[in-house]
């Protein structure tokens, strides 16, 4: 996976599980503020039950996709967001 990905353990990171593929998905708190829907989900983590599950993970719901999200993350935090077209074609 692209580096900026990664998980750093270094600072603080929330586990992220896309409940339509069971893929898991570790972000930095700078990675997670990039897009406001998770920094939401976050601070908003005890005002529903359904948004972590028991292992404390954060479950992204459809139409919220693992490989389209991924693709649009990595369009933001590169230095050439038009590739994003070529990876969502």
């Amino acid at each position: 996976m692209n580096q900026a990905l990664e998980r750093n353990t270094s600072e603080s990171t929330y586990a992220f599980r896309f409940a339509s593929s069971d893929q898991l998905l570790h972000l930095t708190r700078q990675q997670a503020e990039l897009i406001t829907y998770l920094t939401v989900l976050v601070e908003h983590k005890n005002d529903f039950l359904s948004i972590q599950n028991g292992n404390g993970e954060y479950v992204l719901h459809e139409p919220l996709e693992y490989s389209s999200f991924v693709a649009i993350l990595r369009a933001i935090t590169s230095q050439n967001p038009y590739k994003l077209l070529d990876e969502l074609s």
